[in-house]
Order: structure tokens, then C-alpha cells, then sequence
């Protein structure tokens, strides 16, 4: 499943990227919804690149059918995030903890100066094979993705 989201954030550009790339930001993330406290893993700096490894744990309630076929409780993952703070953009990859061989989703993320602040575009790709559950274990995510960007958002910018 595809999904694009577009939020404005009031920070510049380079401040925005600089929050990502700080560890001491994802303490701040505690709390938000549909996914557990974010644990920075890694932090690697190569010139204008930082590769941040995170991991993550997915929060959000899953209807009875869907909870049947996955274990929410294994629904975890590692987001490593190349981050390029020339072009203010990223690449992630979810390297998940289990169920690697039915899940996989990727993003890209672009900065762009807009009205004092910034334009945030994230567009990317979720996969989930499980038969007959895959394709609303997929809106669950994306859904829960969404409401947690939106969130994510206000905390960039405080």
C-alpha cells in the first residue's frame, strides 16, 4: 500500500533535519500514538550524511481478525534513516524485529522551504503478506503511521 503525506512544520529546513538527526530528540517522541518510546540504536555521521538507527514498537489496537494472524506484540521494528543534510531529504528502510519475510515498507522524505517553515513530503510503500488479513494489517499500519506523523509533527516544531 502506497501512502504520501504532506505536513508544514515551523522550523527551517536544516533545523528540521538537525532535529532528526539528534538522539536527544526521540525522548520526545514518548507518548505519541500507535507506537512505543523510540530507542536510538545508532548514530553514524559520514560528511553531509547521518544514518540514524531506531527502533520502534507498533502500539496501536488491531481488530480480533486481524489480532488472530499477527501477534501485536511482535510488531517491532529497526528504521534506519539515511539522512542527507545537503538536500534536507531521507531514505528509510523498517528492518522488522519479527514476521521479516511478510512485512517490509519503506519512505523518502523531502524539506522543502515553504511559507517561514517547512514543507514536509513523505511518501512511501507498505507490504504486509498475510492471506486474507494482509491488506488491513497494511491500512492499520498506514493509518497508524499517518496519526503519528501528524502527532510527530507538533513535537518538531516545540
Amino acid at each position: 500500500m502506497r501512502f504520501e503525506l504532506t505536513s508544514q512544520l515551523a522550523l527551517p529546513p536544516d533545523e528540521v533535519v538537525a532535529c532528526y538527526t539528534d538522539p536527544d530528540f526521540y525522548a520526545r517522541l514518548d507518548g505519541l500514538p500507535n507506537v512505543g518510546e523510540p530507542r536510538v540504536l545508532d548514530r553514524t555521521e559520514r560528511g553531509d550524511t547521518v544514518t540514524m538507527r531506531v527502533h520502534y514498537r507498533f502500539t496501536r489496537v488491531l481488530s480480533a481478525g486481524v489480532a488472530k494472524v499477527v501477534d501485536p506484540a511482535k510488531i517491532s521494528w529497526v528504521e534506519e534513516t539515511e539522512w542527507d543534510r545537503t538536500t534536507c531529504s531521507a531514505r528509510s528502510i523498517l528492518l522488522p524485529d519479527n514476521y521479516a519475510d511478510r512485512f517490509s515498507a519503506s519512505a523518502q522524505r523531502l524539506h522543502t522551504a515553504a511559507d517561514g517553515g517547512t514543507l514536509r513530503r513523505i511518501s512511501g510503500e507498505v507490504r504486509v503478506r498475510f492471506p486474507v488479513v494482509g491488506g488491513k494489517v497494511e491500512r492499520a499500519v498506514v493509518e497508524g503511521l499517518e496519526e503519528y506523523l501528524r502527532a510527530e509533527a507538533e513535537r518538531v516544531t516545540a
